[in-house]
């Protein structure tokens, strides 16, 4: 299955990673394919893994098998990922009206890293970086540790919210605290992540965990059409709506 990636003003200092390749084809134009299997060095079908090519995420089959369809004749630079294994990559060479057969043995992955994030309203986002620009200037970890005054909280938004969660593949590996903030032990790769909270479109972006750092991201959601009715909450002049006493510096360890 092919889901494509949809980036909403996603931040992360892990690094975002998008293939430059063009699959688009020409009228009449031949096109060709790529497919294969995921397996371990020790021959195990691994089926939980990801070919990253250009802005689509192809998951694998249950079998550890994947094929990537109409793509035009030229070299394509695939990335291969799964939890607990080392990515790898390859180039492989795609001909008009051919298949082209290529397998990715996976390492098992020993280094973890941890990985931080935070949750933001869309709406609000772009009102505080209208009110504050050099928030726009700001890293992740600045982000995370600061106060944009967009945090997809209760305490933000004045109403309560529903679970704000993080999920890999289709497993949840996170849930969002009280101030709109996670934080989870990965092993190192790059993964694709998906946030979710209801009454939002989901947020989605590809992640590279990298070992012996802080890794950060900021996942910035927009309201659904429900949601965009609600009133906006005014900001005061300091661009922020929240008291000074909520304006502490959250720091996790």
């Amino acid at each position: 299955m092919i889901r494509k990636l949809i980036f909403v003003h996603l931040f992360c200092a892990v690094g975002t990673v998008i293939l430059n390749c063009h699959n688009s084809t020409e009228p009449g134009e031949a096109i060709g394919t790529v497919q294969g299997r995921i397996k371990s060095i020790n021959d195990r079908t691994i089926n939980t893994a990801f070919i990253l090519l250009n802005d689509s995420l192809l998951t694998t089959a249950t079998d550890g098998s994947y094929s990537v369809t109409s793509l035009k004749r030229g070299k394509y630079s695939l990335i291969c990922s799964a939890p607990s294994f080392c990515d790898t990559a390859a180039i492989v060479q795609i001909n008009g009206g051919q298949t082209t057969h290529h397998d990715f043995t996976l390492r098992k992955q020993t280094q973890s890293a941890r990985l931080y994030g935070e949750f933001q309203d869309g709406f609000l986002w772009r009102q505080a970086m209208q009110q504050e620009p050099a928030k726009e200037t700001w890293s992740e970890k600045q982000l995370f540790e600061g106060v944009t005054g967009a945090t997809l909280q209760s305490m933000t938004l004045e109403y309560q919210l529903p679970q704000r969660s993080i999920t890999l593949g289709d497993s949840t590996i996170a849930i969002a605290d009280d101030f709109g903030q996670f934080w989870v032990s990965l092993p190192c790769g790059t993964f694709p992540f998906f946030a979710h909270c209801e009454g939002y479109v989901d947020a989605a972006a590809i992640l590279r965990i990298q070992p012996d750092q802080r890794n950060y991201a900021i996942f910035v959601l927009e309201r659904a059409a429900a949601e965009s009715q609600k009133k906006p909450i005014a900001f005061d002049a300091k661009g922020s709506n929240l008291t000074p006493w909520q304006q502490l510096l959250i720091v996790r360890e």
